[in-house]
């Protein structure tokens, strides 16, 4: 059976990067970061592009980069997308059309906890902030995602258990 693409979402500090790699290793798929090919695309650091151009830029950035993987990447992969990529109806679109999209959750005060000492560029804005966008996703995540999985109190080799578990039975087949 011909399985889409997987897009891991949510919030930074959830592991979508940890995770996306550890699933594309078990699924022997290759993987990719939409962080790092947004860097690659712009030719700039993610702190550089937000310095330069404020979030719109870079969210014009990524669009792009989402674009290149969807549409010429080797299929099928895994996606570690960024923490507001799903926020666009363009990027939407392109997520539901060629990824099954798997919302990694938690609670916001344990991902303010993990990224509060980074130099992430939404941290900076400060924990109430963080919060606040947290909520405003969710929404978003909520939409998007054809599986929601509670991250909170699981390791990432765990949640990649949860994934290979459920994912097959909600695409028709098995792996």
């Amino acid at each position: 059976m011909n399985f889409k693409s997987i897009a891991v979402v949510g919030m930074m500090g959830a592991g979508k990067s940890t995770v996306a790699q550890q699933l594309a290793t078990r699924l022997e798929w290759p993987w990719y970061d939409l962080d790092h090919v947004t860097e690659t695309v712009a030719g700039e650091s993610i702190p550089r592009l937000f310095a330069q151009s404020g979030e719109t830029g870079f969210r014009r950035w990524e669009r792009e980069a989402l674009t290149v993987v969807a549409m010429t990447y080797p299929r099928p992969h895994v996606l570690a997308t960024g923490g507001g990529t799903p926020l666009s109806s363009a990027n939407q679109e392109i997520l539901g059309q060629a990824y099954h999209v798997i919302w990694l959750d938690a609670d916001p005060e344990l991902l303010w906890a993990r990224v509060a000492d980074s130099d992430r560029p939404l941290v900076q804005h400060g924990k109430a902030d963080f919060l606040k966008l947290a909520a405003a996703r969710r929404p978003v995540y909520r939409q998007v995602a054809h599986m929601r999985i509670d991250v909170g109190s699981l390791s990432p080799a765990e949640i990649v258990d949860v994934i290979l578990k459920i994912w097959p039975e909600q695409e028709g087949g098995e792996l």
